[in-house]
């Protein structure tokens, strides 16, 4: 611990590294780690997917991988029904995951807003969102 002490204290006020240490002896749940795994192993090969589909094979320009991508994920996460029609039960659930969102009306105003951001943004949230078991379904799919 003195290490790590000395090293945060250099670029850190001492009182907010007493408020982070107790935090690296707290292990995190297998669930936790495994999720965190699948995130960043699962993300490189969905952009590789689609980038060689639609930049190399279908020599369309970028960023029209991840147009592609993000409404791909649009139509996954709405059960493949038009978003024009309105959002599935099974897209709002996706999205209550967030524990910050707490509605349907709460879900509405976020994917309006998210819809402005950033593709990769938008890209990270879904991808974020989704289960170990979502992101395999997505890539089996793809």
């Amino acid at each position: 611990m003195n290490n790590i002490f000395h090293i945060f204290k250099c670029v850190l006020p001492v009182e907010l590294i007493q408020f982070i240490i107790p935090y690296t002896y707290e292990p995190q749940s297998n669930a936790l780690t495994d999720d965190i795994h699948s995130f960043h192993t699962s993300k490189p090969i969905i952009h590789s997917l689609y980038y060689n589909l639609y930049v190399i094979e279908f020599d369309e320009p970028e960023p029209s991988d991840k147009e592609w991508l993000i409404n791909d994920l649009f139509g996954f996460s709405n059960q493949e029904k038009p978003t024009m029609n309105g959002y599935v039960d099974h897209f709002y659930n996706l999205f209550l995951r967030n524990p910050f969102l707490k509605t349907r009306d709460d879900v509405d105003r976020y994917i309006l807003k998210t819809k402005c951001r950033d593709i990769n943004t938008q890209i990270n949230i879904f991808w974020g969102l989704f289960t170990s078991k979502d992101r395999n379904l997505f890539l089996t799919n793809a």
